[in-house]
């Protein structure tokens, strides 16, 4: 699976992994490669669970750990 939404200036991922969320909340497997232009936000519990997660020049990556 491909996603082709929009990435240009942040991506904003509220958590990546078990590792920032509590063992009480899933996380939701993500998979595929992520490219593209402009922003694209992703919120909740995100694992990656396969393929690549590229940034560019000018991109960041933010991650927020999950509430508890």
């Amino acid at each position: 699976m491909k996603y082709t939404g929009i990435f240009r200036k942040t991506i904003l991922v509220a958590a990546i992994a078990a590792a920032f969320a509590s063992p009480a909340q899933a996380a939701t497997p993500i998979s595929g490669n992520y490219s593209g232009v402009g922003s694209t936000f992703l919120s909740g519990n995100h694992t990656l669970t396969s393929g690549n997660l590229n940034l560019d020049n000018g991109h960041t990556l933010v991650i927020e750990p999950g509430a508890s």
